[in-house]
């Protein structure tokens, strides 16, 4: 799995961590959806997302500010 899009499915809960687990995944969208929860509980699997390109978490209820972690995803290009 290389693209996936979850965008505005009003979907609730936190952003399930399994979703770092993706070694391949390139593009991740949730946006717009009703998701708590930090993006270092997402991006906490230890080699998880190593080809993540671009990574949209817009418009849900993530809190915290943004983690050290994400300097380890050196193919970000899009957060």
């Amino acid at each position: 799995l290389r693209y996936l899009y979850l965008q505005e499915n009003r979907f609730t809960g936190r952003v399930p961590a399994k979703l770092g687990t993706l070694q391949n995944l390139r593009h991740l969208d949730v946006g717009n959806n009703h998701l708590v929860g930090t993006i270092r509980e997402l991006i906490r699997i230890k080699g998880g997302f190593l080809v993540l390109r671009n990574l949209y978490l817009n418009n849900n209820y993530l809190t915290g500010g943004i983690p050290a972690q994400l300097a380890n995803l050196k193919n970000l290009e899009i957060l």
